[in-house]
């Protein structure tokens, strides 16, 4: 009940400061961009929103936390032409005004989807995307916001093969999903996931590393997934292993016939840090 209070407390100055100080202050600002000037007939294409966000400030990720909103960004694209799904990067961890915890990005973030079935025929003329975002941004007080633009693309039979920065860089900070890692693709892997437990009707999920050189920190946050109400238990580490304990709670029954999924990020000694999605089946677990 008091995380509700504190969570309400915490949304109320959005809505009591946010019009009053979003034409005072700018802490976003948005750059809607592609990762190349011009695209080929079946080519690599990519659109996204660009954030920078002001020092102090946060917006948030696809689960914001304990209170938040998380961030938009809609693509429309010409007829016949594919958007496909938002990519985020690893998200950052922090604490907000009644400790609540929050999920999203401080300075820079680009949110950003990959572009397929641009066809032969467009081949000399030009792809518009029409782009639009909106998002919350928080300090000690939140500030709603929106933007909207267009990003242009030249067809061309051939295209150079340079891709934008910030492309490259959002691309090195994308999860990587555990569930289509083979055997070859563990085996470079700094750790070894070695096994899952459930216990009870509010599922207990026990879950364990372990490492194959030195330790590493590891933290975890849930990706949304309604009707469930997921809850870390605890973290616990030694030099060869880690344990991450969290607790599921249905609100549904209907919830149980889904995956959960929960981001590990794991930061090596050089504050290097790298993420992957695992997914959990709940269907396939007995319940009191």
């Amino acid at each position: 009940m008091r995380m509700f209070k504190l969570a309400s407390t915490y949304l109320a100055l959005i809505l009591f400061f946010g019009v009053g100080l979003s034409f005072a202050q700018e802490p976003v600002k948005v750059l809607f961009v592609a990762d190349r000037q011009a695209v080929s007939p079946g080519g690599a294409l990519q659109i996204g929103a660009l954030f920078d966000v002001a020092e102090g400030w946060h917006i948030y990720w696809l689960n914001p936390g304990d209170s938040g909103l998380a961030t938009n960004v809609r693509i429309e694209a010409p007829s016949g032409v594919t958007v496909g799904p938002l990519q985020w990067p690893i998200p950052e961890e922090f604490v907000q005004p009644g400790d609540l915890k929050g999920y999203g990005y401080q300075a820079k973030a680009l949110l950003f989807s990959s572009i397929s079935g641009v066809a032969k025929e467009a081949i000399g003329g030009k792809l518009e995307f029409a782009v639009q975002a909106d998002w919350l941004a928080c300090r000690d007080v939140c500030i709603r916001g929106k933007d909207e633009g267009k990003v242009v693309v030249g067809v061309q039979e051939q295209v150079e093969s340079d891709v934008s920065i910030e492309f490259v860089n959002a691309a090195k900070n994308l999860p990587l999903d555990f569930s289509g890692c083979d055997a070859s693709c563990q085996d470079k892997l700094p750790f070894e996931f070695e096994s899952v437990s459930f216990e009870g009707s509010n599922l207990l999920i026990n879950s364990w590393v372990k490492w194959k050189g030195s330790p590493m920190v590891v933290s975890w946050i849930p990706y949304p997934l309604k009707d469930v109400t997921p809850k870390l238990v605890s973290i616990s580490d030694n030099p060869k292993s880690a344990q991450v304990q969290f607790r599921l709670k249905f609100l549904d029954k209907a919830a149980r016939n889904g995956d959960f999924s929960a981001l590990y990020i794991f930061e090596d000694q050089n504050g290097q840090r790298v993420g992957y999605k695992m997914s959990f089946p709940l269907s396939t677990q007995k319940t009191e």
